[in-house]
């Protein structure tokens, strides 16, 4: 089944913001760009938000619990998760 580029979700449960812009470079430089990119945060971050990229934070830090907290903010049009 071949997908379109917007309906692909990338999920990025993340520790720290240390590798942060390296990960939105390669991610901005990909020749099909995902639809929607979320990263999820142990702390709050300087990060804005827009349609295509989502930043948040739990006070939670634990891999499984990010990735799915990013699950309840994906776009319902999403058909293909990468986490």
């Amino acid at each position: 089944m071949k997908y379109k580029s917007e309906n692909l979700a990338i999920i990025i449960p993340s520790k720290n913001h240390q590798n942060i812009n390296i990960c939105l470079n390669s991610i901005k430089n990909q020749t099909k760009k995902p639809g929607q990119t979320i990263f999820i945060f142990n702390n709050k971050t300087n990060f804005k938000s827009n349609k295509k990229f989502i930043f948040a934070h739990t006070n939670i830090s634990n891999q499984i619990y990010q990735r799915n907290f990013g699950l309840k903010l994906m776009n319902k049009k999403i058909k293909l998760i990468l986490h």
